[in-house]
């Protein structure tokens, strides 16, 4: 995964030299729109399903995971969404962000089906509706005003 997410995130972890609280939106999209594309791209295969499957079941079976390489920890996207959520506190960025990369497991790397059930293909949400539907939490307003 992390060769799909380098270069797209690469280029929105760099700040921009008109960074302003009126892009924040956009941003947060773009953001992320590079999270979930690829994990979207990657279920439409059979190989590309069981890979996320393996990849949910090594992040979500412990609190540390085994691989260790910069887009598999929680910092540049803490700092990246902390950029676009300046109003937010340090520990709602980091609750935010464990939120959106557990459902991302969760939906794309749910288990493989067997038997019959495995002769159809999974369904999926549209990316845009993940997009979309990631996007708003991540913006939502803090619960402490």
């Amino acid at each position: 995964m992390e060769s799909r997410w380098r270069d797209r995130l690469d280029e929105l972890a760099e700040p921009a030299v008109s960074d302003t609280a009126d892009s924040g939106g956009n941003d947060m999209v773009a953001l992320v729109r590079a999270l979930v594309e690829p994990f979207d791209d990657m279920v439409r295969s059979p190989r590309g399903r069981v890979m996320c499957s393996l990849l949910a079941q090594t992040f979500l079976d412990t609190d540390s995971p085994r691989l260790r390489t910069p887009w598999f920890g929680t910092a540049p996207f803490e700092v990246m969404l902390g950029r676009a959520l300046p109003h937010l506190t340090v520990h709602e960025i980091a609750d935010r962000w464990r939120l959106v990369f557990t459902l991302l497991l969760q939906l794309y790397g749910r288990p493989q089906a067997t038997g019959h059930a495995a002769a159809t293909e999974p369904s999926f949400p549209a990316a845009e509706t993940v997009v979309a539907f990631l996007a708003a939490g991540l913006t939502a307003p803090s619960p402490k005003g």
